[in-house]
């Protein structure tokens, strides 16, 4: 933002003795603006980076567990039925707790797809975070079967029982995370330093009731990315896609009515989220800047109105 007087757009430097005498003035008005602008552009595209990664990891942390550990379980190994659930419940609590100060750690693309929903999150960053999610599926998977060499499809979510009842186990697996995740994320009652702890334990309690019924996918990353790293897609593959959403879209949709208003809140650790999301013409970096030069320019006008004028 220049200004309104047009002739000091960049014509004559700051250190101009008929203009102004101040050598630590930059050395022209536009370069400043140039140079706020560029700065508020570059900050906004390293913050989208650092959460893109954050989701990536998340998503890759997540997955990766689930996936070796279920290796193990069908492969013979240790694990059993129980400790799959619960080591994946775990792993989505450590990704929380780890990464969720830098891009809110929403690891599955239910819970983007149910907050954008319910307008706890910006549609603009909705496909950057699902991308992200399904990014780190996919390495997780590949990374599992360079390690363990499973059976080729061995990674692949395939419906335990029918398609109608895998599809409603689904359903209820992304209601119930998405019903616990919201009361604990959007609401200023809930006691937020413990959501991690909420979320991970729902996440193992549905992996455990409907990991027999459905085969446990409640995450499409966990679907998706598998069949991306074999490029195998299984018939079936979309009841873990629609299932979880809608589902989860339910469940914030039921605790946003039973809520107070007063209690309703950002979607944590979205603050920075939020502020990126300005326009370039109300960033407070910007706003600084175009106050800094409405001054130069008044400064510079009175200024050159006290010079007396030269003698011919």
């Amino acid at each position: 933002m220049g200004p309104e007087n047009s002739k000091y757009d960049i014509i004559t430097p700051l250190t101009d003795t008929k203009c102004l005498k101040d050598p630590l003035l930059p050395i022209t008005i536009k370069a400043q603006d140039d140079e706020a602008g560029i700065s508020a552009r570059t900050a906004e595209i390293i913050e989208l980076l650092r959460k893109f990664a954050g989701e990536t990891m998340a998503s890759f942390l997540v997955v990766f567990t689930v996936c070796a550990v279920s290796v193990n379980f069908y492969g013979g190994g240790a694990a059993t039925s129980l400790a799959t659930s619960l080591l994946g419940g775990l792993a989505v609590m450590v990704s929380i707790f780890s990464i969720g100060h830098v891009s809110g750690s929403h690891i599955n693309p239910t819970v983007t797809v149910a907050q954008t929903a319910i307008n706890h999150f910006p549609l603009r960053l909705a496909p950057m975070y699902v991308s992200a999610h399904l990014v780190g599926g996919t390495l997780a998977s590949l990374l599992v079967e360079f390690l363990c060499a499973p059976e080729e499809g061995f990674l692949l979510v395939t419906p335990k029982s029918s398609v109608l009842h895998s599809f409603c186990a689904e359903m209820l697996g992304g209601f119930m995370l998405l019903f616990i995740a919201s009361s604990v994320y959007t609401d200023s009652r809930a006691i937020g330093e413990f959501a991690g702890m909420a979320v991970g334990t729902a996440i193992a309690i549905d992996l455990a009731v409907i990991g027999p019924i459905s085969g446990g996918g409640v995450n499409p990353a966990r679907a998706l990315g598998p069949a991306f790293a074999s490029w195998t897609f299984d018939k079936d593959v979309w009841v873990f896609v629609a299932g979880p959403c809608c589902g989860g879209v339910l469940g914030a949709s039921l605790y946003r009515l039973l809520r107070k208003g007063d209690s309703i809140t950002k979607f944590k650790y979205q603050k920075s989220t939020d502020a990126i999301l300005r326009s370039s013409s109300s960033s407070p970096s910007l706003s600084a800047a175009g106050d800094r030069l409405r001054q130069l320019s008044l400064r510079r006008n009175h200024a050159a109105a006290q010079t007396p004028p030269s003698s011919s």
